[in-house]
């Protein structure tokens, strides 16, 4: 995850994450280029195979960082987003989400769940995530990790119409027999 580098989010006004000559970034490192030299190859292949998305953000909701998942998504791009409000990256419901989420967690240090829809060229597709505080160096920051549950939340409401439709069937079956 690397910002120190990218002129986009420098070019955009906002502050370098870069923790160089940090003391706390060899305790907890920002970057998951540079985590641990020997374990970099591991690291790499769990960021390429990891559906999530991670995004890191300011206060105003500027993305400074992302880490893109696997899957396919309106926000293919990373280059696109860094420095841009999450106001100009996603439509006005989710965006107010999203950017509520970020400044409640970094006035209450609390991490806080979050749910939105996104339109895609393929649909909707329905995100979950977790916002939570961190800090580097001496700047809070606040972190984003959501995953694309659209599978999951199709195959929940499938499910639950199956369920009605059994319902209403076997209400209608009693009725049936007690005439």
């Amino acid at each position: 995850v690397d910002t120190a580098d990218d002129d986009s989010a420098d070019a955009a006004g906002d502050e370098s994450v870069d923790t160089a000559g940090d003391d706390s970034a060899d305790e907890t490192p920002s970057r998951v280029d540079d985590t641990l030299g020997t374990d970099e190859p591991l690291l790499r292949a769990i960021r390429d195979v990891y559906p999530d998305y991670a995004f890191l953000h300011d206060r105003e909701g500027r993305y400074l960082d992302a880490v893109l998942g696997h899957q396919s998504t309106p926000l293919n791009c990373r280059s696109d987003l860094l420095g841009q409000p999450v106001e100009e990256v996603l439509p006005p419901p989710p965006a107010e989400t999203v950017l509520e989420a970020i400044q409640t967690v970094l006035d209450t240090g609390d991490a806080e769940s979050v749910t939105y829809a996104l339109d895609t060229p393929a649909g909707e597709r329905i995100f979950e995530g977790v916002v939570t505080p961190v800090t580097i160096g001496t700047v809070d920051r606040a972190v984003l990790v959501a995953r694309d549950v659209t599978d999951r939340e199709q195959r929940r409401r499938a499910l639950a119409r199956t369920e009605a439709w059994t319902e209403f069937a076997l209400e209608k079956t009693n009725s049936l027999v007690l005439i």
